[in-house]
């Protein structure tokens, strides 16, 4: 690497640490700090295989998860539906 990517892969990684302690810091009830504490833990984990890969952040998109296993999505959808009173039955296209 040269030294003006590690010097922004630096730059990437002590704006996450800094960005936890700033979020540990805030003035929140308990159960909202706690959240607060794994987004910031996703962060960090994302810039750590960012800097480990070299690699750029992508976005997975909204779909992801129901692009990857759509019988899983299919039986979320289905016990929201039957939480909500009504008889559901999921059949695969032709």
């Amino acid at each position: 690497m040269t030294g003006t990517i590690k010097l922004h892969y630096t730059a990437i990684c002590l704006s996450a640490v800094a960005l936890l302690f700033a979020v540990r810091d805030l003035p929140v009830d308990a159960f909202a700090q706690d959240a607060s504490l794994a987004v910031a833990a996703s962060i960090l984990t994302t810039v750590y295989h960012m800097l480990r890969d070299g690699t750029c952040y992508q976005d997975l998109g909204p779909e992801y998860f129901t692009r990857r296993n759509p019988a899983k999505a299919a039986a979320r959808l289905a016990n929201r539906i039957r939480n909500l009173g009504y008889h559901v039955e999921i059949r695969a296209a032709a």
